[in-house]
């Protein structure tokens, strides 16, 4: 029932982009800049570069994925056989690790400008000028950000109002 609602909801939020994108690929320049008015953040809580707009900014997790070993296995061989009292074997032993992936969330912030990406966090803080940017993936909890060799993390709450910033703000 969990899923049957999630995928109806999904399906809800697409309809609401596509509206939306079909709303802005109707709007005359001066509507689209109002438009982007509304995203604008006025004292976001960074210092702005010069000529830097803010126009979205939303409290954060920043998430570290990790490999760790969560338990170990032994597995171990022996062969042997004796004969009147003479026993002959031989053995081996192995450990094996068990790793699984985990994530580590450090709360903070999350602002994005007409310059750059921000993340302030407690333990893994980032700044991304869009000229960096070389991907992202838009997620229902989130968004990953890749900059050159590096991948950046973090779930927030409002990721439909974010979808729709960059649909104007492109």
């Amino acid at each position: 029932k969990a899923e049957a609602e999630a995928k109806k909801a999904q399906q809800v939020a697409t309809a609401k982009m596509n509206t939306f994108n079909n709303d802005l690929s109707k709007m005359t320049y001066e509507q689209l800049q109002n438009e982007m008015q509304k995203y604008i953040v006025s004292n976001p809580g960074i210092m702005l570069q010069s000529g830097e707009i803010c126009y979205f900014s939303t409290g954060c997790c920043s998430v570290k994925y990790k490999d760790v070993v969560v338990g170990t296995t032994r597995t171990s061989t022996h062969v042997g056989g004796g004969r009147k009292g003479m026993y002959v074997g031989a053995g081996s032993s192995q450990q094996v690790n068990n790793r699984q992936t985990v994530s580590e969330k450090y709360p903070g912030n999350f602002f994005v400008t007409n310059q750059r990406f921000i993340c302030n966090s407690v333990k893994l803080s980032f700044e991304i000028p869009l000229t960096k940017l070389t991907s992202m993936t838009t997620y229902t909890d989130g968004v990953t950000i890749m900059s050159e060799d590096k991948t950046y993390n973090v779930t927030f709450q409002d990721v439909e109002r974010f979808k729709m910033m960059l649909t104007v703000n492109n």
